[in-house]
């Protein structure tokens, strides 16, 4: 009979220590302000009036509103290149 008993509470106590371990899983890591860009996180698009506006060619001189899609705090702020293609000449 102590046999039985000792089986039985050891049963329990196993299924109590699963039971703390259930839904427990290695955190992953979040997107932050840690010098990592999270890629998969980044988006634009240009024909989208969300991320340009307003849409379609502009004349020379006309303010346009450039958006970037990233993850939540994972960018602290962002660079546009412009190519001119007439010239061939970058700036930033």
């Amino acid at each position: 009979m102590e046999t039985h008993r000792k089986i039985r509470f050891l049963g329990l106590l196993l299924l109590a220590m699963s039971l703390l371990f259930v839904g427990q899983v290695a955190p992953t890591q979040a997107a932050a302000n840690d010098n990592n860009v999270e890629w998969g996180g980044l988006g634009h698009d240009s024909r989208d009036p969300l991320y340009r506006s307003p849409s379609g060619a502009v004349t020379t001189g006309t303010p346009i509103r450039l958006r970037l899609r990233a993850f939540d705090n994972d960018l602290t702020s962002a660079s546009v290149r412009v190519w001119n293609d007439r010239i061939n000449v970058s700036t930033v």
